[in-house]
């Protein structure tokens, strides 16, 4: 049986560097470096091609939900014959999902007799209801606003620990705002520097001005995906 893989020992560090970068306030540097951290991107997780436990395709991850904790829930898989039917749509709860660092695709633990379990309309998402779920989609592509609704930029990234935690939003700044690269704000539970998060508005917002934001430090964003665990 394939689980998702795991590193105690690293995940310890990874928290503890999320913990000691995490900046809430003006009167701090905002934002938060993700050099040397390993885990993943939502687009990293995105189109990811997907194996059974016998190595034989099932398709291509399309979607991912993520509970209010920040944790993902269930990986919503565009599947190619799989199941007895051709072209459908399954949701596959995270706990069965096997990263498979530095190899290609990720696998998935599922029972092929069983295929209400894996109905988007299933039984898993009743209990993912109960944890107010939201999907990936929901949140990228988002506006980003900074205080008193000033204008900043585009959501362009999660960025996750190897356990499925979400840590961090990857932000660039649009091209009036006068900055370039990417920035990553923490995200702890349904809150982003301690702002609180509606994934389903249009705009997100963090507790910064203008000024207090400038002096955010850009991050090395592919380098965070081609080191994360499920390369670029």
């Amino acid at each position: 049986m394939f689980k998702t893989t795991t590193a105690l020992a690293f995940a310890g560090t990874l928290l503890a560097t999320f913990a000691a970068q995490a900046q809430g306030s003006n009167d701090k540097t905002p934002g938060i470096s993700l050099d040397g951290v390993s885990g993943f991107s939502a687009e990293g997780l995105l189109q990811q091609d997907v194996a059974g436990q016998d190595g034989q395709p099932i398709g291509e991850v399309i979607n991912f939900e993520i509970a209010d904790n920040g944790s993902i829930t269930r990986v919503i898989i565009n599947s190619d014959g799989f199941l007895g039917v051709d072209e459908t749509v399954i949701a596959v709860p995270f706990s069965a999902i096997d990263l498979t660092p530095q190899m290609p695709g990720i696998r998935a633990d599922i029972e092929e007799d069983d295929t209400d379990s894996y109905s988007i309309f299933g039984p898993n998402k009743a209990d993912a209801a109960k944890k107010s779920s939201y999907r990936v989609s929901a949140l990228l592509g988002d506006d980003v606003k900074l205080k008193h609704g000033s204008d900043y930029g585009y959501l362009t990234d999660l960025a996750f620990d190897q356990q499925g935690h979400v840590k961090a939003v990857v932000v660039q700044p649009d091209v009036a705002f006068g900055a370039s690269g990417y920035y990553a704000f923490p995200f702890d539970g349904d809150t982003v520097a301690g702002s609180t998060v509606n994934p389903y508005a249009a705009t997100l917002s963090l507790p910064y001005d203008s000024d207090g934001i400038r002096k955010a430090v850009s991050i090395d964003y592919e380098g965070f995906r081609d080191g994360g665990v499920l390369g670029s």
